[in-house]
Order: structure tokens, then sequence, then C-alpha cells
């Protein structure tokens, strides 16, 4: 009787060890278990189709591999499974980037570099950048025309003080952010310092501004900024424009949307403890009873928010926004469109208002090229003109050779392409020219 039953036992482990191994095959199969999708910087892999050619050249088994290693199921349980014994064994994260700081404030390395000046590019391009900003700025206003820079904050200069001591070993440095300030007040730039306003008012609102496992300002702060955005340019022109009005805000302990995006890219089994943040509603009024102002936005993340609040639509007239100067929205939801591609003189001759907005952690590109567009159009050089003088200054530096060997340092000790460091450095002497 004993060894029948101990018989069914082994025989009851077979069973169970077999339909485990057939489990993922299954799952892959049929998916019959819904799993939550990777969130973040995912990319989806396409099954290659079988290809004569591809198959001798051996691209297709490589591509297979990678398909299948990606695809098989319950890979994102496991990958999920895997992120949370790092985390909690080791303290560590996947997530390409993020930095676990003090009392698991979640980060991304590049605010950090930002916030104490690791990524500092000099006072001589930053006074370069802001004089062209400031003829293109008096060109603009000849013409009736504004251009504001509205510098967002970020997470590190707003939480300084959960940042890992790894990164403290060095003091503080001067950083983009101060000596953009410091140029911009001496120049008499139009700009909106939300950076300072953040810091001065940490704790003194009634929703939190910054989410402890979110990178972007608060789904809150954002409506305090959008209004804020509106009164300037208000103020500016004498304008009268649509009007955002806050309705009510609701205090939730799960953290939604940007609120927990930094969260939701380490792909966790179990959310972070957080601590609750407020959710507006709001509505916009006099949106037919106003003259209409037409602000083009060129900004970065951080203005994702009010576009999808339907800001730029229903406040700025239908004004788009070129998200890093490269895509333009809203085309691109449902056709690629690039800035290139784009007319410089009829944009600049349509729109009332030009917004930058970009957080600290992107001012060591400042406006990724926004301006030289502009100063370009109204006095530079034409885009043939441009590249042949690329083309001259690439050319040059391959034939210089204590230049070349100057780049190749540069292009390692930032991790760039030496064709890449090239091209950049050609750009900039073009820059120097105008």
């Amino acid at each position: 009787m004993k060894e029948a039953l101990t018989h069914k036992k082994k025989n009851g482990l077979f069973i169970l060890i077999l339909a485990l191994l057939w489990l993922p095959f299954m799952q892959e199969k049929i998916h019959f278990y819904e799993e939550k999708p990777l969130k973040g910087d995912v990319k989806e892999v396409a099954d290659p189709g079988f290809d004569k050619n591809a198959w001798l050249s051996g691209d297709y088994q490589e591509k297979k591999e990678t398909y299948l290693n990606q695809s098989f199921g319950f890979r994102n349980t496991m990958v999920r499974l895997n992120n949370q014994k790092q985390y909690a064994l080791y303290n560590q994260t996947k997530a390409k980037e993020v930095v676990i700081g003090k009392e698991n404030y979640l980060y991304e390395e590049n605010y950090i570099t930002s916030y104490l000046g690791r990524n500092f590019v000099g006072e001589e391009k930053i006074i370069k950048n802001t004089e062209r900003l400031q003829k293109v700025q008096a060109h603009l206003k000849s013409m009736g025309k504004d251009i504001i820079f509205v510098l967002a904050p970020g997470k590190a200069s707003f939480f300084p003080e959960y940042i890992p001591d790894r990164y403290l070993t060095e003091p503080k440095g001067k950083n983009n952010y101060e000596g953009y300030i410091e140029a911009f007040k001496n120049k008499g730039i139009n700009y909106i310092d939300f950076n300072r306003w953040f810091r001065d008012n940490k704790g003194q609102k009634e929703f939190p501004l910054y989410a402890k496992c979110g990178i972007h300002w608060s789904k809150y702060s954002e409506i305090l900024v959008a209004d804020s955005i509106i009164k300037y340019i208000e103020a500016l022109r004498g304008a009268e424009l649509p009007k955002v009005v806050l309705d009510s805000v609701k205090e939730n302990q799960q953290n939604l949307y940007e609120d927990y995006d930094i969260g939701n890219g380490m792909n966790l089994l179990f959310e972070l403890p957080v601590y609750p943040m407020g959710y507006p509603s709001f509505h916009i009024e006099n949106k037919e009873k106003t003259k209409p102002v037409k602000a083009l936005v060129v900004a970065d993340s951080y203005y994702w928010g009010m576009y999808n609040y339907g800001i730029s639509r229903d406040v700025f007239s239908d004004g788009g926004f070129w998200y890093y100067n490269k895509q333009v929205y809203p085309e691109s939801f449902t056709q690629e469109k690039a800035v290139d591609q784009i007319n410089m003189e009829e944009e600049l001759a349509k729109n009332d208002v030009f917004i930058l907005l970009f957080t600290d952690a992107n001012l060591h590109n400042f406006d990724y090229g926004f301006t030289d567009l502009a100063y370009n159009s109204f006095f530079g050089l034409s885009q043939t003109q441009k590249k042949d003088r690329i083309t001259f200054y690439i050319n040059k530096i391959k034939n210089t050779p204590e230049w070349m060997e100057s780049i190749k340092k540069q292009a390692e000790e930032q991790g760039k392409t030496l064709e890449q460091a090239i091209k950049e450095n050609a750009e900039y002497m073009v820059f120097t020219e105008a």
C-alpha cells in the first residue's frame, strides 16, 4: 500500500513537471493567460519570414533566434520576476539609465549628472547660444511675434537630497541651467523659470509637484504650469487667451500616468511604495470669445502631458508641437513627419508665439537647434549653403591629423561614433561662423 502511494506521488510529480514544461509552449501558441505588457524602452521583434538568401547568409537564423528569445510563453512574467529579484535582493534595476536613490526615490542618470554640472557646456557656448536667441527674439518682435524659453525643472534639482552618495564624491559644479539663467537675465531673454519656482514651492502646495517614482512634473503641477504660461503670454502680448479652469483635484494613493513612469519602466512584479498624488479635473473656457494666438511649442517630453490635455489645440489655436525639434505633431501620429521637411519661413510667418520648453537635463543641447533654424532663416546661410560648409569642415577635420586625434578622444569620452563626433564638430564650426 505504501509503495503504491509512493508510486502515485512520483507519477503525480512527473506529470506536474511535464505540465510546467509545456505551459510556456501552450501560452506561446494559444495565449490562455493574459500577461501585463512590458513598459518603457521595449522593442517588438517581428517573426522573420523564411528567405533562401537570408538562410544561406545566416541572417535568418540570427533574426529567428532573437524572435524566439523574445516571444516564448510567459516571457513578460519571467522578465518581471527577474527584475523583482534584482530589486528586492540587491537594490538594483535592469531599466536603462534608471538610478535608485536614497529612500527608493527613482531618477534617470542624466538628471543627476546635469544637476551636478558634469555635462556643463561652458560659458562661451552658453553666451553664443543666448546671443543668437536674443537676435532671433528681436527680429521676431519686429514682426509682431514673440519667443519664450520655458525652463522646466528636473528630478535631481528638485530632490537633490536623495541622490546616491556615489555621485557625490566630487563637489557640485556650475550646471547648464545656472549658466543659461544668468545669460538670459543679462541678454533680456523672455523666459519662465519653473526650475526655481518648483524648488521655492516644494512642500508648499496642496498636492506634490513631483512623484517619487516619476521623472516628469506631476499631473497636478502640469495644470499650474499651463496656467502660468498662458498668463505670461497674455501679459507679454496684451492678449486674452482661453483659460484653463481647475475644477477639482482628486487624491489617489496609486500613482498614475507620468507620476509612475520610471516605476513602470522597471517592469517589476509588484508596484513600489509611493505617496499619494493629485489628479486634476479641469475645463478650458472662452475658446470662442478670444482673439486667437497661434503658438508653436518646441519641447522635450515635459510637454506631452499638456499637449494631451489639449493645450496646443484649444489654447494655442491648433499650434504644432515639435518634439525635440525633430518630429512634427500632430502630423506624426498618422505618418512620420520630420522638422527638416518643414518650410521654416512659412512656420515663422504663420505663428504668433514660439515656446521653447526643456528640462534642465536637456540643456546641454540647448533647444535642439530651433534657434539655429530661425537665425539662419533670418540672417544666415541657406540649407544648401549650410550643408556645403558642413561638408567643407568634415573634410578639413579628416585632413588635419591633430584635429582628428582630438575628436577621436572626444568621441571615446562621450560614447559617440567617430563619424558622429566629426559631424557635430563640423556643425559647430559652421555655427560659430554666423
